[in-house]
This record gives C-alpha cells, sequence and structure tokens, in this order.
C-alpha cells in the first residue's frame, strides 16, 4: 500500500479499497448463479429484473451514471420506457423506491448505506457484461 499524505486521501483510499472488495465479492456471487438485490433491482449474472416489471433487462443496456446516500443510483437503461410500458413512472406510482424518465431509472433506497456501497455497485455495473461472457464460455456454472 503506498504511503498516504493525509486523513482525507486516508478516507478515500480506505473507501475505494472496501468498495473494491465489496464489489468483488458481489461479482464472484453473481458468477456463481447468486443475486444481487438493490430495492427494487434484481441483478443476476444474466442482467436486471426490476419490480414488478416481467423480463430482463440485459447487461449491455445497463450504464452507471451516479450513486450516493443522499440520492441513491442513477442509472441509464436503453429501451426502459418499452421496458415499463411508459415514458416516466413517478416514485409515487411505482410504489416500489424509484421513478423513470425515458431510460432514466432513479432509485431511492429508505435504509441509508454506505457511499463505499454505491461505488461497488458502481464497479458491479461496470464489470456486469463480462459475468454473461463467463457464463456462456463455463456453462457448468
Amino acid at each position: 500500500m503506498a504511503p498516504v499524505g493525509n486523513a482525507q486521501s486516508f478516507t478515500t483510499h480506505a473507501s475505494r479499497g472496501v468498495a473494491e472488495a465489496v464489489a468483488a465479492r458481489h461479482l464472484e456471487e453473481l458468477a456463481a448463479g447468486g443475486a444481487l438485490r438493490w430495492g427494487a433491482l434484481t441483478f443476476t449474472c444474466e442482467g436486471l429484473t426490476l419490480k414488478p416489471f416481467p423480463g430482463l433487462l440485459d447487461w449491455s443496456r445497463i450504464t452507471y451514471i451516479s450513486g450516493s446516500p443522499d440520492n441513491g443510483v442513477r442509472l441509464d437503461v436503453r429501451g426502459l420506457a418499452g421496458h415499463v410500458g411508459s415514458p416516466a413512472l413517478k416514485p409515487r406510482a411505482t410504489k416500489a423506491g424509484y421513478s423513470t424518465e425515458g431510460d432514466l431509472l432513479d432509485v431511492f433506497i429508505p435504509v441509508r448505506r454506505p457511499g463505499s456501497d454505491y461505488a461497488a455497485l458502481g464497479i458491479v455495473l461496470a464489470h456486469g457484461a463480462t459475468l454473461t461472457d463467463r457464463r456462456h464460455q463455463n456453462p457448468d456454472r
């Protein structure tokens, strides 16, 4: 580990390390056939499902835009409006802790999660498409 200059950089470095470790654990679980639940979202090795809508949204359609404990998670999901059958869903209409506008999906979690969880989710989403590739290369899993 490289020397750290001050308390803020130490905290940033430590948080990044925690996020990377959490993301690695999530990716291993997903690759083994498990699921990662984030409110109304469920991620699997094949992609994302969104309660209460049936069907899977492939990893290749999902882009992480931002996430934080104060603002929740914002994703760009190509074809989202067609998937949910509406150009926009307000949080009150979904009753599931998210809203949509076009391809944008905003997810709110009532339980406050640490910032490293949001960073870990960003890492998972950045590597999600490789899960499908690995699954097809190793069909025994």
